[in-house]
């Protein structure tokens, strides 16, 4: 049998990148580093980064003198904030296209126009995206809920 692997196999740039600046920041902090989230869906690299000592966290309760890494599908504003108020130290490894298009949801929220965004309303990414529209975004997750917009 002959296995052909996609050229485009393999990690995205948004990760890997998130990978590099999670390495890097591990090489240059002597203290906790934690990703908000898993970095990456796959529990092999998981592993690996807790093996650096760099723990995925859920929860930003009783957190303090710490870096937390945004994880490439990036995170709403209310979270930078909250990690503002704590002091603790924010990396950013959100990807940049998802970086580019929080930019663009952004600039509509401030606009007449609606915003509807399609994706799993639990993933980080839409939760994100939901953020920067400031209550104006409508997450459409299958064709029936497409069939009920106004």
């Amino acid at each position: 049998m002959e296995i052909i692997v996609a050229e485009n196999s393999g990690l995205c740039y948004g990760v890997r990148r998130a990978l590099d600046i999670a390495s890097e920041t591990r090489q240059k902090k002597a203290g906790k580093v934690f990703t908000l989230g898993d970095l990456i869906h796959n529990p092999q690299i998981i592993a690996d980064l807790e093996r650096q000592k760099i723990h995925s966290i859920n929860d930003l309760d009783g957190l303090n003198e710490a870096t937390v890494i945004i994880r490439s599908h990036g995170a709403s504003p209310d979270i930078y904030r909250l990690l503002a108020q704590k002091n603790i130290e924010i990396v950013d490894a959100t990807c940049p296209i998802v970086k580019k298009i929080q930019k663009l949801v952004e600039l509509l929220a401030k606009s007449k126009e609606e915003i509807i965004i399609v994706g799993n309303k639990e993933h980080p990414e839409i939760k994100g995206l939901i953020g920067f529209s400031q209550g104006k975004g409508i997450i459409i997750e299958n064709e029936d809920q497409v069939k009920s917009l106004p």
